[in-house]
């Protein structure tokens, strides 16, 4: 199982996984921030820039992968890890999804802070053109 964050009851800050600094992605620190990293406009659900790929079309390979990356304070999505995969190239074109993105990182105290998150890409056949991403909100459970 894996729990992305969760909310703390004491006030409105939300416990996130701190990149600044960080040299091996296993050292990531929790910390509370005011505002979680979301898309431009901060919504969670977008259309993704991640391409169906031929090979995952032809195999007939529909579902969803989740993958995490860091958003730095610039909004640059960085150091990204697929952790659920369904293969035929669409696990690295979750990634190349995730990385063409801009956005809004989190913040602490109004300053931008780097952070961890996790995304979802929903890949189905039935619309290949329409690839959803969908940033995983904090206390959500992903994988059971």
């Amino acid at each position: 199982m894996i729990l992305v964050s969760c909310s703390s009851q004491s006030n409105d800050q939300v416990l996130v996984f701190e990149c600044s600094g960080v040299s091996n992605p296993t050292e990531y620190l929790p910390m509370y921030v005011d505002k979680i990293p979301t898309f431009e406009g901060g919504n969670f659900i977008q259309d993704s820039a991640a391409v169906y790929t031929e090979m995952g079309k032809r195999a007939g390979i529909e579902g969803t992968t989740l993958v995490s990356f860091d958003i730095n304070e610039d909004g640059l999505s960085v150091n990204g890890r697929v952790h659920l995969g369904i293969g035929a190239g669409l696990d690295e074109a979750s990634l190349q999804g995730a990385q063409s993105k801009l956005y809004i990182p989190a913040l602490t105290d109004g300053s931008p802070v780097c952070s961890r998150i996790y995304a979802q890409f929903h890949f189905k056949l039935d619309d290949p053109q329409n690839v959803t991403m969908e940033l995983v909100l904090p206390g959500e459970t992903i994988l059971d």
